[in-house]
């Protein structure tokens, strides 16, 4: 669980499908089957970051790793990272007996000073998906934001957030002048990665 910001914008993170992480209520990290994101099962095929040793069918030893964070990030922008974690080692031919439990946070506060140097940006693609759209309210200033939320795959460019155009339409179906250019924020893990396309709504 946890909730991760920039310049007061709360940043979706996208675990599994639809599922977002949440600020007060743990949830699996990853999809644990499928595409077998998740760490641990024993299911899912061995990987670098996701092994059991000597063997994933019967290993006792488990070793994962991961770089949760802020993904092509903006000078200026200041980024809030809190994630809290839990562990547990499930004993799973005993009907999913819990054996052991630990936790640990990850969490800190920048401002970036400068910009890494980074390709330039690109437009949406075949390989991003639109998971949704919402209103939220920026913690830093109270404002009203819209925020368009798309899945891509981890270590892409950054996204431009001009080349969408967005019109927005009131109940009774008169267009309103499109907002303000949007800041784009960007976060993920090793294998995936999630945009917000933030507006600000006047």
């Amino acid at each position: 669980m946890g909730q991760n910001t920039a310049n007061g914008s709360v940043v979706a993170l996208v675990l599994c499908g639809a599922v977002v992480l949440l600020p007060a209520a743990y949830q699996e990290d990853g999809c644990p089957s499928g595409s077998c994101t998740a760490y641990g099962h024993r299911t899912c095929p061995q990987h670098p970051y996701d092994r059991y040793d000597p063997a994933r069918a019967d290993g006792c030893q488990f070793s994962m790793y991961d770089a949760p964070g802020f993904k092509n990030v903006v000078r200026g922008t200041k980024y809030v990272v809190y994630f809290s974690f839990q562990g547990k080692l499930i004993d799973t031919s005993a009907g999913g007996a819990v054996l052991a439990t630990k936790g640990w946070t990850v969490e800190g506060t920048t401002t970036v000073a400068e910009t890494p140097p980074t390709p330039a940006l690109v437009g949406l693609s075949a390989t991003e998906k639109l998971i949704g759209a919402h209103t939220a309210l920026n913690l830093d200033t109270g404002a009203l934001e819209l925020h368009i939320v798309v899945t891509r795959p981890p270590g892409l460019p950054g996204l431009d957030g001009s080349s969408i155009n967005l019109s927005l339409i009131d109940q009774v179906g008169k267009r309103s002048h499109p907002p303000d250019a949007p800041a784009v924020h960007e976060i993920g893990t090793q294998s995936q990665s999630t945009v917000s396309i933030v507006y600000t709504l006047r």
